[in-house]
């Protein structure tokens, strides 16, 4: 809805109407809508929203009105939704250089509702002002990671950091090499100067945030925080290849965006579809090339190694868990490599996981009952006698016996029925 009332404003026919509407309708960004527990999806459809409320020429109270229930609905929804302030303060300056405020009724309702954002921002500091201190700062914009000898150098040249935003960008934008083309001939006029004014400063916070934030975890775990930067920039494309359609005398350079837009965005879809391709992209990911830093690696195994115990894929929870424990041997990971590898049957790998684990800490009873289970499958009765006397010796804690129940619910493998029996 957002998309068409947007191309109603920014084209002239229909035919670029329905191609400025799916500029931002179809793109990369589509694959948060597909169920992903997070609000990336409702953000991307605030950001649709404020791009249609400040597309027309000249703007007035009303959708200033709406404009500002959308931004203040976007920062109380997720912290990304303070990058739209810059767009809602030119459009509330615009208004008011366009439509006076009155002292009527209709006005003041309307220049209410366009404050709201001034409330949402007070009401939200704080808390935005400790998450982003606390964890955006450190995490997403704590310096890049340095590279290896010689390898800013591969791939054509380009640093790994520009080869991920481009990368990105293509995924968002998918049809972005056409559109580019298709708005290159694009030059504002008067008419035209305010409403790219404020598209303008609708994508370009977006765009810094792409090219600023640098998920440790890896560009593709964190797709949805730059989902609603495909909108934003597809909005402001959306009124240039307008202006380009619409001065072409066939629907030649129409049909070729819409077919780039509809024909990636389906391909995208299709791709993202099948989870099990997906993780065997998030292993290729991480083993490269290029290669990545130890941290970015590590914690990708570690994705990938809770995921697949998720799914029950033992195979490959065994082979994530085995690359894991080399950029982060805790006890947690040497744990779940020993659950991985006792299912895949490789029990002196688990054996000898546990063991690790317990040197690290052996007040641990998930390695004792894991130790137990591996030599009872190897058939060491000694180790095995061993390995339960010291998780008898936990089960005197209160907390012990439901973290032992509850591994031996989820995970019956680990502890055969032949083993020894637990007196609890």
């Amino acid at each position: 809805m957002a998309a068409v009332r947007l191309g109603r404003d920014v084209a002239i026919s229909p035919i670029a109407i329905a191609v400025s509407a799916s500029t931002v309708t179809l793109g990369g960004w589509l694959v948060v809508a597909t169920g992903l527990a997070k609000t990336a999806a409702i953000l991307c459809a605030l950001t649709a929203a404020v791009a249609s409320f400040v597309s027309p020429r000249l703007m007035n109270w009303s959708s200033m009105a709406k404009c500002g229930i959308a931004v203040s609905l976007a920062i109380f929804l997720h912290r990304g939704g303070v990058l739209l302030l810059p767009c809602w303060a030119l459009a509330l300056v615009h208004t008011v250089r366009n439509e006076k405020p009155t002292l009527s009724t209709r006005c003041v309702r309307h220049l209410a509702s366009a404050l709201l954002p001034l409330i949402a921002g007070l009401v939200s500091f704080s808390e935005l002002w400790r998450i982003f201190t606390n964890y955006d700062l450190p995490h997403h914009l704590g310096g890049q990671p340095t590279l290896g000898p010689g390898q800013w150098w591969t791939l054509s040249a380009l640093p790994l950091r520009v080869l991920d935003v481009i990368n990105l960008a293509l995924f968002l934008l998918p049809a972005l090499p056409v559109l580019v083309i298709a708005a290159s001939s694009f030059r504002p006029g008067t008419a035209d100067f305010s409403r790219w004014q404020r598209l303008s400063m609708l994508a370009v916070p977006w765009i810094g945030a792409v090219l600023l934030i640098r998920p440790g975890q890896g560009v593709f775990r964190d797709v949805d925080v730059f989902a609603p930067a495909g909108i934003a920039v597809g909005a402001l494309l959306a009124l240039a290849t307008s202006n380009g359609i619409a001065a072409a005398s066939k629907g030649r350079l129409a049909a070729i965006v819409s077919t780039s837009l509809l024909v990636a965005t389906v391909q995208i879809l299709l791709v993202e579809h099948s989870s099990a391709a997906g993780l065997d992209r998030v292993a290729a990911y991480a083993s490269g090339p290029p290669q990545r830093t130890n941290a970015e690696i590590g914690m990708t195994w570690d994705f990938l190694a809770l995921r697949s115990f998720a799914v029950r894929d033992w195979p490959r929870a065994a082979s994530a868990t085995n690359a894991a424990v080399r950029y982060e041997p805790s006890p947690r990971i040497l744990i779940m490599r020993g659950i991985a590898n006792t299912y895949v049957g490789e029990y002196r790998t688990a054996r000898d996981s546990y063991s690790e684990a317990l040197r690290v800490d052996n007040h641990l009873p998930e390695a004792w009952l894991g130790l137990a289970g591996a030599a009872a499958y190897l058939e060491d009765k000694a180790l095995e006698d061993s390995a339960l006397a010291s998780l008898i010796r936990l089960g005197a804690y209160e907390q012990t016996r439901p973290i032992i129940q509850k591994l031996r619910t989820e995970f019956p493998a680990v502890y055969p029925a032949s083993a020894s029996p637990i007196p609890w």
